[in-house]
């Protein structure tokens, strides 16, 4: 547990700010939840690094959600106060079977399975979950203010207009085929807020155990936990609005339909490839423009911030 205390600094980067431990009468109930693996470890230095600054005064654990082959890169995040939490024997033989159905054995897809772990992390009255290819640009205190047991932010489907097959998660238009086997709006998971109800062995393990419920083969590839949790919670997510998931793949399209630019949000969504930590590829894309992206310039400002004020 801890508190992060802003500084100023002559740095053109960012404002810097050291963690000092506190001592609270109780438990943090608050936790910040994302998951690693070692592709990701730069864009978690930023996340984490990026919260903190803008949220100085929040008591809040963090917590890396990751797999036992994680272990030996777990000191890539000693800067911070981390609670690490494995990923557990049920989740893993599920996601096996997901591989053996979906014939994606080897091809790096079960990571995308870890977030379902969120709702086992620990006795906690919520947690936030944010992917690790996010930053933030703001703070939004007043999210953890809310009553709800579930919030997220609707995928790019929405924004564009379409829905989902319930069956295949395929995107459809609104007007073809049985509306029953419709599912609008859906939600983009890189970016949730679960409440105490839902935090508890019981629905980890529906979550889990509904891997085996699928057909996988049949079903639009590369979304997998997106499946499980749009389905599990249809009806019961609350919507948020784009400031807190912007997504940036799509940020035109957003623009036209919610009228806010990218500066203006909270939360920045690298969603799809490359990653802002991809520097050959970033490179090689930003050569090719006339200006650097701005947001590319916030995510960075956060990597450099945490390497530049390590212990």
């Amino acid at each position: 547990m801890f508190q992060a205390v802003v500084q100023k600094e002559k740095s053109c980067y960012s404002h810097s700010f050291t963690l000092k431990p506190i001592i609270l009468s109780g438990r943090t109930k608050i936790a910040l939840a994302t998951v690693c693996t070692p592709n990701f470890i730069k864009g978690t230095q930023a996340l984490f690094y990026s919260f903190l600054k803008h949220h100085p005064t929040l008591d809040i654990d963090l917590v890396v959600i990751c797999d036992k082959g994680f272990t030996p890169f777990r000191k890539t995040l000693k800067r911070l106060d981390i609670r690490f939490h494995q990923v557990s024997d049920e989740l893993t033989e599920a996601i096996h079977h997901f591989e053996k159905e979906s014939n994606t054995q080897g091809k790096h897809t079960s990571a995308r399975f870890y977030s379902l772990e969120l709702f086992r992390i620990g006795d906690y009255q919520k947690v936030l979950f944010m992917d690790s290819d996010m930053i933030c640009q703001k703070g939004f205190p007043e999210l953890f203010d809310r009553t709800g047991n579930f919030y997220a932010a609707p995928d790019r489907v929405f924004y564009n207009g379409l829905v989902r097959n319930s069956e295949t998660y395929k995107i459809i238009s609104p007007h073809s085929g049985n509306q029953q086997k419709v599912i609008s709006p859906t939600f983009n998971t890189g970016f949730m807020l679960i409440g105490r109800s839902y935090l508890n062995y019981p629905t980890y393990q529906k979550l889990v155990h509904s891997l085996y419920d699928y057909e996988w083969r049949k079903m639009m590839p590369g979304l997998n936990d997106q499946i499980i949790i749009n389905q599990y919670f249809k009806g019961q997510i609350e919507t948020l609005p784009v400031h807190y998931n912007y997504l940036l793949k799509i940020q035109d399209t957003i623009l036209r339909k919610e009228g806010t630019p990218a500066g203006e949000s909270k939360v920045l969504h690298w969603v799809g490839n490359p990653k802002p930590w991809n520097f050959k590829k970033v490179a090689s894309r930003l050569l090719r423009r006339k200006k650097t992206p701005p947001e590319w310039l916030t995510w960075l400002k956060s990597y450099t911030g945490y390497h530049m004020n390590r212990r």
